[in-house]
């Protein structure tokens, strides 16, 4: 392409930079670079769809005359990506790319993310497939545990230390395999499970404390890395005509476990598109829950293991500092339970400890997600976590072990729901009838009022006897006076007092 010739129509200089001759496309295993295309006429003068094509992609949503425009973006990008992949087109289209976004970059600030949106997208599929065998893949993973390497692997990992000059070989095996991992998955990820998995069990066997730690790197790389795999931007994020994604349920520490934060159900917001990026962290999630469960299972101990662990968790599972609830569905409760005695163990900090247990107790509920807006629904507690946790016991010890007024209240909620669980099985079995959710939420209110969380948190960390007894006296009159009372409540307060 000549460097000399300015565009028509355009005071700017193109480029002589393409992602053809660019160093991405010899990153890995020294795959030569595409030779630049014949000189043509139309690499002087684009063509006219080429031209309307980036305009449409670029540009902000705009009224147009014929279709809607969600319909102009769509058929503008399917003719840029027909450029962008024919190679005798593919430097005239990425020059067209460039030179609208330097100008209307002042005019309309949104076009250069726009453009980097497609060019990060058009690189990562452009980049060539790795094709290595069993014992290959084996090789790199234990160079990546930096375990005992053949000549093998020390010649592959040459091979691709020549495009990655001053790197260590252990950094150019993760990056060998984290291309290696989304390739498979891109072709199919019902194939690249089985082998991600593999590769992470190998890492956490190793006996070096730094490979099993760099296991949940691994992981957090593959998500940072998912960001290339993001689709094009077609419309303008404030058109009133993009269809805007389901607010997910946040976790709330300041609502009862279990209860889900508000969704958005307007007309337009009534069905959740998934980006290829969302797809690709589910996809990586289900990995990272399966690794931490073989974490519990081989009874790691190491901090660092831990700590990697969490970072790499709350990566995946927090949205803007706000845990979101659909993304801790299919996490076994044993590793928080796990998490949460390192952290007492290494005295992480308290809001560390804090949101674990916050996580924690929304595990030991359940709430269906189809219940209508202005109809509170009741999470259902679930006992068998409780089970899986070893007894009521664990919570008990977080309970004496909480500091914050939010650990003891959530906590000490638990603790309440799983004595009227116990109650109501004592019920069940005697063929009495069970105390229902109309009769237990007058009873919780009372004891929120009467700041029950503190006063059985001092009484049971400091083995005071009593404070059961003055808080039944003290609620039982409230509840006389209350319009809400009914004679379940005082039984009801009765036996849990008791």
């Amino acid at each position: 392409m000549p460097v000399e010739e300015a565009l028509p129509g355009s005071s700017k200089r193109p480029l002589s930079y393409s992602p053809s001759r660019s160093p991405a496309s010899t990153r890995l295993f020294g795959v030569p670079p595409r030779r630049p295309a014949p000189q043509t006429s139309a690499a002087k003068k684009p063509p006219e769809p080429l031209r309307r094509a980036v305009a449409d992609c670029l540009s902000p949503a705009a009224p147009h005359l014929h279709g809607n425009p969600s319909t102009v973006a769509s058929e503008a990008a399917r003719i840029l990506r027909d450029f962008m992949a024919n190679p005798s087109t593919t430097d005239m289209a990425y020059t067209m790319l460039v030179e609208h976004a330097l100008a209307e970059r002042d005019r309309s600030p949104a076009v250069l993310p726009r453009c980097v949106a497609f060019l990060k997208f058009y690189l990562l599929r452009e980049q060539q497939p790795l094709k290595l065998s069993f014992a290959e893949i084996h090789e790199v993973i234990a160079e990546v545990c930096s375990e005992s390497t053949t000549s093998n692997a020390n010649a592959l990992i040459a091979t691709s230390q020549s495009n990655h000059v001053g790197q260590p070989a252990t950094d150019v095996a993760i990056s060998v395999l984290i291309k290696l991992v989304i390739d498979m998955y891109m072709l199919d990820p019902g194939t690249a499970t089985p082998l991600a998995l593999c590769m992470l069990e190998g890492m956490l066997g190793s006996q070096r404390v730094a490979s099993r730690a760099r296991a949940f790197d691994f992981i957090l790389n593959l998500g940072v890395h998912a960001q290339l795999l993001e689709p094009m931007l077609l419309e303008d994020p404030q058109s009133s005509e993009v269809v805007k994604p389901l607010q997910e349920p946040y976790i709330n520490n300041e609502e009862q476990p279990g209860t889900p934060g508000k969704m958005n159900t307007g007309s337009s917001m009534q069905q959740r598109i998934f980006s290829a990026v969302d797809n690709f962290e589910s996809w990586i999630l289900v990995i990272l829950f399966e690794i931490l469960r073989l974490l519990v299972q081989i009874d790691e101990r190491e901090e660092i293991v831990w700590a990697s662990a969490l970072s790499c968790l709350f990566y995946f599972v927090c949205d803007k500092g706000h845990i979101l609830r659909r993304r801790l569905d299919g996490l076994d409760i044993r590793v928080i339970q796990t998490l949460l005695e390192i952290s007492s163990e290494y005295s992480w900090a308290e809001v560390v400890h804090c949101k674990l247990i916050c996580m924690m107790t929304n595990m030991l509920y359940q709430t269906s997600n189809e219940s209508a807006d202005d109809v509170p629904e009741i999470p259902t507690f679930l006992v068998q976590q409780v089970d899986r946790l070893g007894g009521i016991d664990f919570i008990c010890i977080e309970y004496i072990r909480a500091n914050s007024r939010e650990e003891k209240h959530l906590l000490f909620l638990v603790l309440f729901d799983y004595v009227v669980h116990q109650i109501n099985e004592i019920c069940l079995a005697s063929g009495a009838s069970v105390y229902t959710d109309d009769d237990i939420q007058p009873l919780v209110a009372m004891l929120m009022l009467a700041n029950a969380p503190e006063a059985f948190y001092i009484a049971i960390k400091h083995g005071m006897e009593g404070i059961g007894e003055i808080l039944k006296r003290s609620i039982s009159v409230a509840l006389l006076r209350s319009s809400n009372y009914e004679r379940q409540n005082m039984n009801l307060l009765s036996s849990v007092m008791f």
